[in-house]
């Protein structure tokens, strides 16, 4: 699908798991990502609308990855817990994205809240709970803006 709003990027694939909800795309808005995705029929369930586990998905990897950004590392940060408040549907061919809210980072673990939006409106609202790197993994990973200049590189 086509009609990509205008900065987002595609997001370049990884071969985890993230590749499933793909295509993905990013933004850079001040510094801080922005993941959106056009809904596709592979998004859906059959009610022809994305279905939760995959909106889901698209929220745990942008929630994720604004806690690395707040670190300014990309690096392992293991989801602890994680809700979801669905709003309304988002249908084929909606663009949807996600919008951070609020990143905490405290000693061992962060806090994260965000929306996922379409032109529409709010579709679902979002907080999730991330371990942190101990002293041992702060090294491992990437420097936040070789991430983004790497992530948003293409296919």
């Amino acid at each position: 699908m086509d009609n990509i709003p205008a900065g987002f990027r595609p997001y370049r694939p990884d071969n985890t798991f993230n590749d499933v909800i793909a295509p993905l795309y990013m933004r850079l808005d001040d510094g801080q990502p922005i993941i959106g995705m056009r809904v596709e029929k592979h998004h859906c369930n059959y009610g022809e609308f994305a279905h939760g586990g995959c909106l889901m998905t698209l929220l745990d990897i942008a929630l994720s990855g604004a806690v690395c950004n707040a670190l300014g590392n990309y690096t392992a940060t293991p989801t602890i817990s994680f809700h979801v408040d669905f709003m309304s549907p988002a249908h084929i061919g909606d663009w949807i994205q996600v919008n951070i809210l609020s990143v905490e980072l405290r000693n061992l673990v962060a806090f994260v809240n965000a929306d996922i939006t379409s032109p529409k409106g709010r579709i679902a609202s979002a907080g999730g709970c991330f371990k942190l790197p101990n002293e041992n993994h702060k090294h491992m990973g990437m420097a936040a803006d070789a991430y983004h200049d790497w992530r948003m590189s293409g296919e």
